[in-house]
């Protein structure tokens, strides 16, 4: 929602429909997940997407309500390229996002 007026997104309610979507060969720019999703979660879908090399090379921010002091060096490590705590500000997101992407690339997102 906060990122469609500058950038093209596809939104997917699980990390499973998000992971099916990029193995069928749409690939986005950006991938921003949540951590807590049904089905395949969030570090669940970071490894799947950092052990294909199809994959890997995308940039993925996670966003949690999680502590961050105890989960953001997990999810680092794994291969995110940033991690964001809920509630956060929609300036802020776009501003994260727009550090990986030039606008009019294609966001995928997944909460």
């Amino acid at each position: 929602m906060f990122l469609g007026s500058s950038y093209e997104t596809v939104y997917h309610n699980n990390g499973q429909g998000a992971y099916n979507e990029l193995s069928n060969g749409n690939i986005p720019d950006i991938i921003l997940a949540d951590i807590k999703m049904p089905g395949l979660d969030g570090y669940e879908l970071l490894v799947h997407i950092k052990q294909n090399e199809s994959l890997n090379k995308i940039p993925v921010v996670m966003i949690s309500n999680l502590d961050a002091s105890k989960e953001r060096g997990r999810f680092i490590s794994a291969g995110a390229s940033d991690y964001m705590e809920k509630p956060f500000n929609a300036n802020n997101l776009i501003s994260r996002v727009s550090s990986f992407l030039n606008p009019m690339s294609t966001a995928t997102s997944c909460a």
